[in-house]
């Protein structure tokens, strides 16, 4: 999905509505996971993913059952520079034979030189704006750091009308990852990247895991009804 003139205009605060309509899906026959949405953009290209670590004590799991993000973006991809803020997770990695990788924290240290010393098609962060305390401020830094050296961002994010959260609703739970601060919609994910000095270029509503045959009623919801997905998938360019 493309984002029209008049909603590309509230986001960057030259025109206001307190109602606004953004279209947010298109209905399409095919079930696309946040995985596979991803790895179709990097076929092929140089990317970085931050956060490339992700938890250490599941990664050995993921790579048992093809789904470490890390793993599978770098099977696909030109060159993919792995750069993680944990330690440990880092040495897993190494350990695992994946050596390029880089201990850094983006918005605080200095840009790293395997990042300085490349031109890169796009950074990869998978579901990492909804643990950041101040996500605006988070986006802005790394644009500043990377600026002229990454061509794109691609954020994901969980989806606050997937759902799994109305079903929840109907029984009076809301259920969440504890370090989680924020449920984005379309529009407010591509208001924190304007904030953040981005453009967007488009977006993607996707499901985060393959439905099982058995989920038929599910399945044909999401199919007609992608509004309702798990993740929304963002690609940003750097201005």
């Amino acid at each position: 999905m493309k984002i029209s003139g008049d909603i590309d205009r509230a986001m960057k605060g030259r025109e206001f509505s307190s109602g606004i309509a953004l279209p947010i899906a298109r209905h399409e026959w095919k079930l696309r996971r946040r995985m596979d949405v991803v790895e179709s953009l990097v076929a092929g290209k140089r990317i970085i993913h931050l956060g490339c670590a992700d938890h250490v004590t599941s990664i050995e799991k993921k790579l048992a059952r093809d789904k470490w993000f890390h793993k599978r973006l770098a099977d696909r991809a030109e060159r993919c520079l792995g750069v993680d803020i944990n330690p440990e997770g880092i040495a897993v990695m190494k350990g695992l034979g994946y050596k390029d990788v880089v201990l850094a924290d983006l918005v605080r240290d200095p840009l790293p030189r395997e990042i300085g010393s490349t031109r890169w098609d796009y950074m990869i962060l998978g579901e990492i704006v909804e643990h950041q305390d101040n996500p605006v401020s988070f986006l802005n830094a790394i644009r500043e750091k990377c600026h002229g050296f990454v061509e794109r961002i691609v954020v994901s994010a969980p989806h606050a009308f997937r759902h799994s959260n109305f079903t929840s609703a109907l029984c009076n739970v809301e259920r969440i990852n504890s370090d989680h601060r924020y449920w984005m919609t379309p529009y407010t994910l591509g208001k924190i990247g304007v904030r953040a000095g981005l453009e967007i270029e488009h977006f993607q509503m996707c499901q985060s895991f393959a439905l099982p045959p058995h989920w038929i009623f599910r399945r044909m919801l999401l199919t007609f009804f992608p509004g309702l997905r798990d993740d929304i998938v963002m690609v940003f360019r750097m201005e």
